[in-house]
């Protein structure tokens, strides 16, 4: 994809982005019980208890215990487990240490047209128009912004 990118666009007009995937409620519950000590079985009940998502967000663990949260009335069970479990009340505040947190970046090619690559610094008219240096194997590795 890279490659296609830099050959359709030109290497002078390409720029590597960067994502960030970040530690959400069920994950980090998940990833706590593990480090717990706790069986694989804990994670995958406390995360069933855990409200759907809705429209592909999920509820973030203050929201469990926080009575102003939008959602809270939708996290009875968990909650339940959360105040009556005392194993449940470890695991599920060491997940709230973790989740938030960054857990893998990726990059990606991006055209210098393409409002996703322009930071919201960059100046107008040409200035800091992104650049990229292709490897010997034609991918883009790296970016850089030309001077004014």
């Amino acid at each position: 994809m890279i490659r296609y990118v830099t050959e359709k666009y030109g290497a002078d007009k390409v720029a590597m982005i960067g994502t960030y995937g970040k530690i959400k409620a069920k994950n980090a519950i998940k990833d706590s019980a593990r480090v717990l000590g706790y069986p694989y079985a804990m994670g995958d009940r406390l995360t069933k208890a855990m409200p759907a998502d809705v429209l592909g967000k999920g509820i973030d663990l203050n929201g469990i215990t926080d009575p102003k949260h939008p959602r809270y009335s939708e996290a009875g069970e968990i909650r339940g487990m959360y105040e009556n479990e005392p194993d449940v009340k470890k695991v599920i505040d060491t997940a709230k240490g973790v989740e938030g947190l960054v857990r893998q970046m990726g990059v990606h090619a991006m055209p210098s047209s393409c409002p996703a690559s322009r930071s919201s610094t960059t100046p107008p008219s040409g200035c800091g128009t992104p650049t990229a240096s292709p490897s010997r194997s034609g991918t883009t590795r790296s970016a850089s912004r030309s001077a004014c």
